[in-house]
C-alpha cells in the first residue's frame, strides 16, 4: 500500500486543506450513475461530485462479496491477505476483523493531519467500525 508520509494535505500556495470525500455503495454498478452515461437516471449530485473531483474509470473489485472487498479498500491488500473471506454475519468461521497492525490507508490520512469520519455500513469486521 503507498502511503501519504510525503503526502501534502494543503494546496500549493495555500493554507487550505485539500478535501477527499471517498463514497463506498452496496451494488452500484457504473451505469447507473449520470456520470458515467445513463441517461435515465437521476444522479445529480452524485455527477456534480465527479464533475468537480477525481473519477476512476478503470477501477475493480478483487471479490463480489462485500467485506473482502472493502477490506481491499481499505488496506489495499487482497483477500488472502488481509483474512476477511467472506461477510461476518455468514457465521462462515473465516476472520471476522482485520488483523491487528494491518495498515489502512484511514490510518495514513490520520497520521498526517486529516480528520476522519464514516457514516453508514461499515462491514469490515464486526467491532472497528
Amino acid at each position: 500500500m503507498a502511503t501519504l508520509r510525503n503526502a501534502h494535505h494543503t494546496n500549493p500556495g495555500s493554507s487550505t486543506v485539500t478535501n477527499i470525500l471517498f463514497l463506498m455503495t452496496d451494488q452500484q454498478r457504473i451505469d447507473t450513475l449520470g456520470c458515467y452515461g445513463n441517461s435515465s437516471g437521476y444522479t445529480p449530485n452524485l455527477d456534480r461530485l465527479a464533475a468537480e473531483g477525481t473519477v476512476f474509470d478503470r477501477a475493480y473489485t478483487p471479490t463480489a462479496i462485500c467485506t473482502p472487498a472493502r477490506a481491499s479498500l481499505l488496506t489495499g491488500l487482497h483477500p488472502f491477505e488481509h483474512g476477511l473471506l467472506s461477510n461476518y454475519e455468514w457465521n462462515s468461521g473465516q476472520r471476522d476483523e482485520l488483523p491487528e497492525g494491518t495498515p489502512t490507508f484511514a490510518e495514513e490520512l490520520s497520521k498526517n493531519g486529516y480528520r476522519l469520519g464514516h457514516v453508514g455500513k461499515w462491514h469490515v469486521g464486526r467491532e472497528r467500525g
